[in-house]
């Protein structure tokens, strides 16, 4: 490979960085400015006591509080996918067709999905037990705050803003999540190998959200999500798993986000849910469809490796390692750091 192609891969993997940069920009840069000029607009000032009794205000006010919570998001997603369609030739109609996937297919993503997001769950667990060791931080608030991070609330809110939660959770988000993340990003990515855009495009799926409870997990089932639409050819699948997985998180915890309040003793808490039978019904349910995809996922890896199998087909690209020009793209590195800052400081309590 000469110096010129290496520098065109280069310069290409620097124009589809736009895309990200999209979403953070109306995501993280417009809501920012729109939520701190509202504050200094309501706090009647933009001095810091002016603007920190304006984001109370802010925080209270359900309008508010609903355009810095859904509106931006899907803004953000459709200004990016907006950019990667101008940008690339990814043809998303066709993505948008199903064909290519079998029954037999979908029950082993659906079993992949849940046994490896059910895994990256633990991991995650693991690791924030022992960053509250360190920190010296209290069980209960660390609990807490692991549940405020990474679940729905839906308290005191009108009937119209739980509908729009539901609908963005359970299938408004899962869409655009899927245009952005396994239609424009990892048609683009993949361009120099397959494997590098599966994982690239799970890696920003996962750091997309910003918070580091969700980030193993989304990255976990952005992997597999990739990889059934590489061999599909079509994100119908992904969307219909990225939707049922929405879909029964949000069933589970909304009513768990409502079995605690502030100042309850957790294990006081957990007792007083474990006698509720709905939602005891629902964790077994959970439980039971989560170890029968981990028994399920074993047996499809034994059966896969010892066949011999790969998994992504290799290319020219992918066998010169192309993929290490994307590491020296200076708005890709920005857009990860940013983004990965971002995860890591959700640690703090």
């Amino acid at each position: 490979m000469d110096l010129s192609e290496k520098r065109s891969i280069r310069k290409y993997y620097t124009r589809i960085s736009l895309i990200m940069l999209m979403l953070i920009f109306v995501f993280h840069a417009v809501s920012f400015a729109v939520v701190n000029i509202s504050a200094g607009i309501m706090g009647g000032g933009f001095t810091s006591e002016s603007l920190k009794a304006g984001k109370a205000m802010v925080k209270q006010n359900v309008y508010m509080r609903t355009l810095a919570s859904y509106a931006f998001p899907i803004a953000g997603e459709i200004a990016a996918i907006g950019t990667g369609l101008i940008l690339t030739n990814c043809g998303l109609k066709e993505k948008l067709r199903p064909r290519g996937f079998t029954g037999k297919d979908f029950l082993t993503s659906f079993a992949l999905t849940f046994s490896l997001s059910t895994a990256a769950a633990l991991v995650s667990s693991v690791i924030m037990a022992a960053v509250t060791l360190i920190k010296g931080v209290g069980q209960d608030d660390a609990a807490r705050k692991m549940v405020d991070s990474a679940m729905l609330s839906t308290e005191n809110n009108p009937l119209w803003v739980d509908i729009l939660v539901y609908t963005y959770a359970c299938l408004l988000g899962p869409v655009l999540e899927e245009l952005l993340f396994r239609g424009v990003l990892l048609d683009a990515l993949r361009k120099y190998g397959n494997a590098f855009g599966i994982v690239a495009a799970a890696l920003m799926f996962g750091l997309a959200h910003g918070n580091y409870m969700q980030f193993l997990p989304t990255f976990a089932v952005g992997l597999v999500w990739g990889y059934i639409a590489v061999k599909s050819g079509s994100l119908i699948p992904s969307i219909t798993l990225h939707i049922i997985n929405n879909s029964l998180a949000s069933m589970l915890t909304v009513r768990l986000t409502g079995s605690f309040s502030p100042g309850d003793d957790i294990y006081e808490t957990a007792l007083l849910f474990m006698k509720d039978t709905p939602l005891m019904l629902m964790i077994m349910f959970n439980v039971l469809i989560r170890m029968g995809c981990i028994i399920g996922s074993i047996i499809i890896a034994v059966s896969f490796f010892s066949s011999g199998k790969r998994l992504v087909s290799h290319s020219e690209y992918s066998r010169q390692r192309t993929w290490k020009y994307f590491f020296t793209s200076v708005p890709w590195l920005i857009c990860i750091a940013y983004q990965a800052a971002k995860t890591v400081t959700s640690l703090n309590f």
